[in-house]
């Protein structure tokens, strides 16, 4: 499914590249809310930093994988930690001087990690920054290749955009919203609503990223909602609001 044919009728057939759901939610499509929201909703301990022997274990676990002993996050789970790669594998940037929204803790900037699908895709964006060819709000992003390495996953059928199809009675703005953020934390680029066709609602999600996102927003639907919903991966066509010097 591409946006030239988000007009089409959904397919009738089921099949593995579809998308298309079953009445009921399939064994195999079972989902489990983000870790991050089982902690909202008190199902799970949170990271509890006033507990020094949680502190010196997340310390501990941080240095033992070449993680930084800034990061917030889970040095536990093993997507967070570097690959075990060659350098010339790594496919993660560490980017510099964003504008921060809002500023905290005295820094008029931010960072950001950025992983790529290919290498190919993160050297050109590499060489892209290097060169002083981004510039967000006046300011000339810089990067370097991050320490905590990311394999690369190959030309995949798969981005952070989501095409979402089904009953105008089901697939609404508020539906969508609830049932994603009861399942796991995101944020949002933008959200295209391409209007009504023959009673079928047709939304297009572009999510902040693939990973823990619109990959959790897609395993969401599969696991809630009927066969008359279809949902695909879209063509990213607007990857970043910068300004080309």
């Amino acid at each position: 499914m591409n946006r030239c044919n988000l007009l089409a009728p959904a397919p009738n057939s089921t099949s593995k590249s579809s998308g298309e759901m079953g009445t009921s939610r399939p064994a195999e499509w079972s989902f489990t809310p983000s870790a991050m929201v089982l902690q909202q909703r008190g199902l799970l301990p949170p990271n509890n930093e006033d507990d020094p022997d949680v502190t010196q274990a997340r310390q501990e676990v941080k240095e033992k994988f070449g993680i930084s002993k800034n990061y917030k996050g889970n040095p536990w789970v093993e997507g967070n930690r570097s690959a075990d790669i060659p350098d010339e594998q790594n496919v993660s940037l560490f980017v510099q001087n964003i504008p921060a929204d809002p500023p905290a803790d005295g820094h008029l900037t931010c960072c950001a990690k950025i992983a790529l699908y290919t290498r190919e895709a993160a050297e050109k964006l590499y060489s892209q920054i290097s060169a002083g060819g981004i510039v967000i709000r006046g300011h000339r992003l810089r990067c370097r290749w991050n320490r905590v390495k990311v394999a690369p996953r190959g030309e995949q059928w798969n981005s952070r955009v989501l095409l979402i199809v089904g009953p105008e009675s089901e697939i609404t703005r508020q539906r969508l919203d609830e049932c994603f953020a009861n399942n796991f934390v995101y944020n949002m680029d933008e959200i295209v609503d391409h209007g009504v066709v023959d009673g079928l609602a047709r939304l297009e999600y572009r999510f902040a990223s693939y990973l823990c996102q619109a990959q959790f927003a897609y395993q969401t639907i599969r696991s809630n909602f009927g066969k008359t919903t279809y949902v695909q991966y879209g063509s990213v066509l607007k990857t970043y609001h910068v300004v080309t010097v």
